[in-house]
This record gives C-alpha cells, sequence and structure tokens, in this order.
C-alpha cells in the first residue's frame, strides 16, 4: 500500500465510519427497507437526516 493510499484509509476511518456506527448502534439502522435503487438512496437520505436532526436538538438546548 503506498503512502496516498494510506493516507485516505486513515481520513475515511474518521470522517465516514462513525456516522455509520452511530446509524447502526444508536438509531437501528441495519437494513434497507425501500426495493431499488431508489428505495436504498430514500432509506439512506431518510436515517442521515434522522441523525442531522438529532445532532441539531442537541445543538440547540
Amino acid at each position: 500500500m503506498d503512502e496516498t493510499t494510506g493516507t485516505i484509509y486513515r481520513r475515511r476511518k474518521i470522517e465516514v465510519e462513525p456516522a455509520f456506527g452511530h446509524l447502526k448502534a444508536h438509531l437501528a439502522f441495519h437494513r434497507f427497507h425501500l426495493r431499488g435503487k431508489l428505495g436504498a438512496k430514500i432509506d439512506v437520505g431518510l436515517a442521515l437526516m434522522a441523525l442531522n436532526l438529532r445532532k441539531l436538538g442537541k445543538h440547540m438546548e
């Protein structure tokens, strides 16, 4: 693995993975409930909106 690939993986671990881990652990997002690509996009969009609303609620307290 070259240096740039290692940098990308290290950055991804910090930026992307915690959000999906939080969705799975705290918001019970374990599977898609709608069919097809559009359904998957809708499911992920709703889950991410719920995550963002939760963050917004914490900031407004």
